[in-house]
């Protein structure tokens, strides 16, 4: 992938652009990206939800452990809102309102 051009092509592509986007290899499977590593400003990882293999999660831990990527940002595709779970909490009176809706129910005010 890597020629004498290619440096020159990136150069000429920042100076008309805002924003290059580079699709390659994933990260690990083949020495792309680490060739592209000095010409790019940051690295997207795209991980599919139930599909993409922990051991390639693994493998991008390590990589940003040791530094090897620029600024990482990981992002998950096809995950369904059935597939997650919430928590959450609340405050003020709502649970002391229900309360008393339970005591007015049973005759008491």
């Amino acid at each position: 992938m890597m020629s004498a051009k290619l440096p020159k092509l990136l150069n000429i592509l920042k100076e008309n652009f805002d924003h290059i986007i580079i699709d390659s290899a994933p990260v690990g499977q083949v020495a792309d990206a680490f060739t592209l590593s000095p010409y790019i400003d940051a690295t997207i990882y795209l991980v599919r939800y139930n599909f993409t293999y922990k051991s390639q999660i693994e493998t991008f831990n390590k990589l940003v452990a040791d530094n090897r990527l620029n600024r990482v940002m990981l992002v998950l595709n096809d995950a369904k809102k059935s597939n997650s779970y919430s928590y959450g909490y609340g405050y003020g009176d709502a649970e002391r309102k229900g309360k008393m809706d339970l005591v007015r129910a049973n005759g008491q005010q």
